[in-house]
């Protein structure tokens, strides 16, 4: 637990917001298990219960909480697949990472992402999907956006251990890409 209060800790993104560099640092920080949801769903295919290829959501869930049930320590389970996996009773606060379109653009390059991936995951952001189906399945005193941009992933973990702490507010709904996007001609392109 962290300060009491906090057990299970989800944190979710786009891909290449930090969710795995961050969610390392506050695993270690506050002796938390790490669960990354690839992971979790590559090893469960392996065993014959969800298709690597084509994630079964519920049944990723399921299997989820059956290995979170009972725990005696707690967890922070990262992945952009958590909205669509757990809900508002497993989970004690959801942390959404967040980067500009422009950033995201550039990892996205350095990745070698085709074009079509790289439009998905620049719109996606752009518009908030994983915010919007986090808010969906949590309520709003349990979800906070971090933006990411311009921060390292240490300065990111002290924000969000600030925010399990209560020394910083959770805020949602203030990140709006739009204006990148309209205003950036790469980004642009993208919306054609």
């Amino acid at each position: 637990m962290v300060d009491g209060e906090y057990a299970l800790i989800g944190i979710t993104g786009n891909p290449a917001t930090g969710k795995k560099s961050v969610a390392s640092l506050l695993s270690r920080k506050f002796g938390l298990d790490l669960i990354d949801l690839n992971s979790f769903a590559k090893l469960h295919s392996a065993k014959g219960n969800i298709n690597e290829s084509n994630v079964n959501t519920v049944l990723l869930g399921k299997e989820l909480r059956d290995y979170l049930v009972g725990r005696t320590r707690g967890a922070i389970v990262s992945g952009h697949l958590l909205p669509s996996v757990l809900s508002e009773i497993d989970l004690d606060i959801v942390i959404v990472l967040r980067c500009s379109p422009e950033r995201l653009l550039d990892r996205y390059r350095n990745r070698g992402y085709s074009k079509k991936k790289i439009k998905e995951n620049i719109i996606a952001e752009a518009i908030g999907v994983i915010s919007s189906a986090v808010l969906k399945c949590f309520e709003m005193p349990k979800v906070a956006e971090i933006d990411t941009s311009k921060t390292n992933p240490a300065e990111v973990a002290q924000v969000i251990s600030s925010i399990l702490k209560g020394k910083t507010e959770k805020k949602v709904g203030l990140i709006d890409w739009l204006p990148t996007m309209i205003k950036n001609k790469d980004l642009r392109s993208l919306l054609h």
